[in-house]
């Protein structure tokens, strides 16, 4: 009988620690979890004269390292330097409703996964790093309203592919063409002046390049 119950004990025990287990696994450390779940629905409706939309894209497939944040910087504000987080979309990003300012993209990060560690639950972890202030890539003024595609670019690191980049530089790419960003874009901004002006955007795209 006192076999049963420490057996019994034993078996509750082990329960309880596969419990712990899953529940920490699905909290942050599976990679189906740590993925963010894009933009919202909808993007902010044109509330002021004015206003513009930038976007672009970033490829990040020889860092291990997923686009899961981008941060836009206003600069030579009165306020001085305004921080401002972009949409993001499985390497697109974009942003509605800036205001006339120079800007450029500061910085982006998402979750980082080495090359010998895919299978490993605590291999992946949050990696944020910042672009080099002088990069001219991603980098606009606006001065009147109108829609800016900032194109595409490929992060590059100096760091083994085992490790988290630690400095990242850019480098212009082709793909994805500004049609398809505008595509991807386009759902989000059902119900918005948005919608109709990207929809013009990509009418004259289409005539020329006919």
């Amino acid at each position: 009988m006192k076999g049963y119950f420490a057996n019994r004990k034993m078996r509750g025990t082990l329960f309880l620690a596969a419990c712990f287990f899953i529940a920490w696994n699905w909290a942050g450390c599976s990679a189906e979890t740590l993925i963010v779940e894009g933009p919202p629905k909808f993007l902010n409706d044109v509330d002021m004269p004015n206003r513009s939309l930038a976007f672009g894209f970033i490829d990040t497939a020889g860092l291990q390292v997923s686009v899961e944040w981008v941060t836009f910087e206003l600069f030579d504000t009165p306020a001085g330097s305004l921080s401002l987080k972009a949409h993001v979309k499985r390497g697109l990003f974009f942003l509605e409703n800036l205001v006339p300012g120079s800007y450029r993209v500061a910085s982006s990060g998402g979750h980082f996964r080495g090359k010998y560690c895919q299978r490993s639950l605590r291999c992946k972890y949050p990696v944020t790093y910042g672009l080099p202030p002088n990069l001219r890539i991603f980098r606009f003024k606006i001065e009147r309203e109108g829609i800016f595609p900032l194109g595409a670019a490929r992060a590059t690191s100096p760091t083994v592919e085992s490790e988290a980049p630690k400095s990242v530089n850019m480098q212009r790419i082709s793909h994805p063409p500004e049609h398809e960003m505008i595509r991807q874009i386009l759902p989000y901004a059902k119900g918005t002046a948005w919608f109709g002006r990207l929809e013009a955007r990509l009418d004259m795209l289409k005539r020329e390049n006919r």
